[in-house]
């Protein structure tokens, strides 16, 4: 950590921590939840009642969210780490 090497090394590897518990809390547990809303959908046989749309588009829209976020801290993380020798 002394070094400039260390230095990006050690932030990137902050980061990817990070994108560890943005994809492990935001996306799969909304992945859970949107599964689960999908055998709700399922057992009851036909199209989901509007409650339920209403839930899976705000499910989506998390999804999409962490999503972007998690893909985002991984290429920080990756450009971090890929460039540490260089600072």
């Amino acid at each position: 950590m002394g070094t400039r090497f260390g230095l990006g090394i050690t932030i990137g590897a902050v980061i990817a921590t990070a994108t560890f518990f943005v994809g492990f809390f935001g996306v799969g547990r909304n992945v859970d939840r949107l599964v689960e809303l999908g055998d709700e959908v399922a057992a009851a046989g036909g199209e989901p009642t509007p409650d339920q749309q209403a839930r899976m588009d705000r499910l989506g829209a998390s999804l999409e969210r962490f999503g972007k976020m998690d893909l985002t801290f991984l290429m920080l993380a990756l450009i971090a780490m890929a460039t540490a020798r260089y600072w």
